[in-house]
């Protein structure tokens, strides 16, 4: 297979259909549904900032959880189905690829701490599953059995209590997920406001100008006419 370019996802070759690449993603790379940025924090497309409305839909990339636009997203194959991958996100599974819209590239950071920090959460998850739990107490009951003569020495569910996060560290870690998406979004929103402000601040010192520009031709033009008055005054 040829090695995926980021020439090839430009927005002229898969705008008009579905567009697929032969990269794999790993299934533990895909970023659960409740982690996805709200699409009410997003009020245009991420890569090419293009505004979503009636022609143009949100798609959520399956790696980062942000959102685009179709242009911006391409459809890689799991073990099970295809899932979107934004443009940004491409170079994770394949690092022949590398993104060329500097705008995003400040995005690049999160979301790889994004995939670091679902892993994490993951591995605590699974640490805390039915079947991990069956598995320490066989490891507990040998562990006893092998130390009973030992006094005082601690059990393997002890040991595993002392060094495993709670369940209550895997929602505070989602929650801090979700509170640097809301304030991405707010400074992007802050971002629009002030740029809006600056433009209309321009516009009206353009027509204060203007307004200077005309008051200051009529006062010459009456100061013309009343020194050919006073000419003509003069010349009688």
């Amino acid at each position: 297979m040829a090695p995926l370019t980021m020439a090839s996802l430009s927005p002229h070759t898969f705008g008009a259909t579905r567009q697929s690449t032969g990269s794999v993603v790993p299934s533990h790379h895909i970023l659960p549904r409740q982690l996805w940025v709200s699409k009410k924090n997003r009020s245009g497309c991420v890569w090419c900032g293009k505004s979503f409305g009636l022609f143009r839909h949100r798609h959520h990339c399956r790696l980062c959880g942000d959102l685009f636009c179709k242009d911006c997203v391409v459809y890689c194959t799991t073990r099970e189905t295809s899932v979107k991958v934004c443009r940004l996100c491409i170079p994770t599974i394949d690092p022949a690829c590398q993104p060329n819209n500097p705008r995003a590239l400040p995005r690049r950071r999160t979301t790889m701490e994004n995939v670091k920090l679902l892993d994490t959460i993951r591995c605590v998850e699974y640490s805390n599953t039915p079947k991990e739990r069956g598995t320490s107490s066989v490891r507990t009951t040998v562990t006893s059995s092998s130390t009973a003569s030992l006094p005082n020495s601690p059990s393997a569910s002890e040991l595993k209590a002392a060094i495993l996060p709670s369940s209550s560290m895997v929602a505070t870690l989602a929650h801090l997920l979700q509170e640097t998406a809301d304030t991405q979004a707010t400074l992007a929103v802050q971002t629009s406001s002030a740029t809006h402000m600056i433009s209309a601040h321009g516009a009206q010192i353009e027509r204060l100008n203007q307004a200077i520009a005309r008051i200051e031709a009529k006062f010459w033009e009456d100061c013309g006419g009343n020194a050919g008055s006073l000419s003509d005054d003069k010349s009688l």
